[in-house]
């Protein structure tokens, strides 16, 4: 049964952070994996981030949002700091080309938001590449490149009201997503993020 429909997008900035990895070799080619990293397969390293956040909140917000002093961000610490953990998500292939679908559009169109330049909303979009149940969300990022940039920015979700972008994250119903990364004309760089319990 469809359930649950969670829309948000909000163009937010926050300061990037360096993205943090290790490696078995030096700190210069570890810097140089990171690097490589972040512009092959940004998507994988913010899978690899949100999952992070999901099954060890405790420790994530430790390192990447103890120092922050934003309201907003100081209720998402102290919200990680006490919440069980969650399963990680996988990648599903009907979640990623609906992702990847919005973010190709965004970008030709230099527009924003949910809606797509065909009126679509996201479910519809997903309802194209496959089937969804349960619970469905979208987030999309603007103006960051680096994943971590873009998890913190979506976690601590200053500005919006309902703190959407982190019930998505943190919402324990969603099994899946689907990531994509893009150009944009307007704020450089476009991350689109669509959630699902299950979508095949």
């Amino acid at each position: 049964m469809k359930t649950t429909v969670i829309a948000l997008a909000l163009a937010l900035l926050l300061m990037p952070n360096l993205l943090l990895a290790q490696s078995r070799t030096s700190p210069a080619a570890r810097e140089s994996v990171r690097t490589e990293t972040r512009q092959d397969n940004p998507a994988q390293v913010c899978l690899d981030l949100m999952n992070e956040a999901r099954t060890n909140p405790k420790a994530f917000s430790d390192k990447h949002l103890k120092a922050l002093t934003t309201p907003a961000a100081r209720e998402c610490y102290a919200q990680m700091q006490s919440m069980a953990a969650l399963p990680a998500m996988t990648v599903s292939d009907v979640l990623l080309a609906a992702a990847t679908e919005h973010a190709e559009d965004l970008k030709a169109t230099n527009t924003t938001g949910h809606v797509g330049s065909d009126g679509s909303q996201f479910w519809e979009r997903i309802e194209r590449h496959g089937e969804w149940s349960g619970n469905v969300g979208e987030n999309v990022s603007y103006g960051l490149g680096d994943p971590l940039a873009v998890v913190i920015q979506l976690l601590v979700d200053e500005g919006v009201p309902t703190r959407g972008h982190r019930e998505n994250i943190l919402n324990p119903e969603h099994k899946v997503v689907g990531i994509c990364f893009e150009t944009h004309p307007q704020w450089s760089k476009v991350c689109v993020q669509v959630f699902a319990t299950s979508a095949q």
